[in-house]
């Protein structure tokens, strides 16, 4: 009787044995999968994270190309994709120059990649300088309020008197202090639309030289003359003459004109020049 007892104890306590033991191995098992499945995680965080650590340095050198003016052909093809550069991690970019000798940008690419991702920066310093935008000069006006862009050059961008008005108003809401109009086809017309702006701006750097601007463009600046801060005025080679020259002059004194530069205009004759040789902001030879 005892004997059956002991072995039934025996058989129990074996029983209870082998279920801790597999109750053990058990939890050991998924321990040891729970711990490789966070270093799986963890390996590829790491990987996700180098691998951005490579693409950010790669997209820097890249604006740095761009920026230089070495880009290879292959490159080029890249600035299709600078919308989303300068939006993630270019957005710290202060300066952006893009040479026309390696990448022409159109209308349709400032539209399309440029302009909306420009308020998405700090670029306070633009140069499309020889780019033929057309209509995306209206594209870049209309976000223009929207950026920190205080120096904003499109020497010979194609710009008329059309482009120039709607630049015009959108300058009156922008950071924008120096601006480069010059070698592009604005008149009188466009000049009147700008000057009626500028004393609503933060212009104090002004470039509209090599335009087709006479007479009635120059009278229509000089009016801003009293009212704006543009110290530093280019006008050289545009079709400017003597009663132009005359408004320009006798408008200066009063003003925060420092340097006005009018050579290069043809229509000015020399011994009618000499009037105005007193005039110590006038700079009669070329920037």
């Amino acid at each position: 009787m005892q004997s059956r007892r002991a072995q039934r104890q025996r058989s129990t306590i074996q029983k209870h044995v082998e279920n801790m033991t597999r109750k053990i191995r058990r939890e050991v098992a998924e321990h040891d999968d729970s711990c490789a499945s966070s270093k799986k995680i963890e390996d590829v965080k790491a990987e996700d994270e180098e691998e951005a650590k490579d693409a950010k340095t790669r997209n820097l050198a890249f604006l740095k190309k761009v920026n230089e003016g070495s880009m290879s052909s292959f490159e080029n093809k890249r600035l299709s994709t600078l919308s989303s550069l300068l939006s993630s991690e270019l957005s710290d970019t202060r300066a952006l120059t893009i040479h026309y000798q390696h990448y022409r940008f159109t209308a349709s690419g400032v539209k399309a990649s440029l302009a909306p991702s420009l308020p998405k920066t700090m670029i306070s310093y633009l140069d499309l300088s020889n780019h033929v935008l057309g209509l995306g000069v209206g594209a870049l006006a209309r976000v223009l309020p929207q950026t920190r862009i205080e120096t904003l050059k499109l020497f010979h961008t194609g710009i008329n008197n059309t482009l120039v008005e709607c630049l015009a108003n959108a300058l009156t809401r922008s950071r924008v202090r120096s601006l480069d109009l010059g070698f592009n086809m604005i008149g009188d017309s466009g000049c009147g639309a700008l000057a009626a702006a500028l004393p609503h701006t933060r212009i104090t750097d002004l470039n509209l030289g090599w335009n087709v601007i006479r007479n009635g463009g120059a009278r229509e600046i000089s009016k801003s003359f009293a009212s704006f801060r543009v110290t530093h005025l280019v006008l050289s080679y545009n079709h400017i003459g003597a009663y132009g020259l005359r408004d320009l002059s006798e408008k200066i004194p009063g003003s925060t004109i420092t340097t006005l530069w009018i050579g290069g205009n043809k229509n000015i004759k020399m011994d009618f020049a000499k009037k105005y040789r007193h005039v110590s902001a006038l700079r009669f030879e070329c920037p």
